[in-house]
């Protein structure tokens, strides 16, 4: 295989290695900024577009919250359970 090929490999793997890292991190500062907001004091409600969904999972939100939140929490969700799949 050519050198540069070799190179080319290794730095997409560097890259990639890079990216990963960096995922985790946003994964791990969007959990702080999330976490303690789900408490006793709030009130929940669901998010009524997921009852059409038969077998996904149904998301609770706290009443004040509103749809960009709601929108983040649940990429947060979807990404944390994506990483213990990895």
């Amino acid at each position: 295989m050519p050198p540069e090929v070799k190179e080319e490999i290794r730095d997409m793997l560097h890259e990639k290695s890079k990216a990963k890292s960096k995922k985790i991190a946003h994964i791990e500062d969007i959990r702080d900024q999330l976490r303690g907001t789900m408490g006793a004091r709030h009130t929940h409600v669901m998010d009524e577009d997921d009852d059409d969904d038969e077998g996904e999972e149904v998301y609770m939100y706290p009443a004040d919250m509103n749809l960009d939140e709601r929108d983040a929490y649940r990429e947060a969700v979807c990404a944390s359970k994506a990483m213990e799949w990895e």
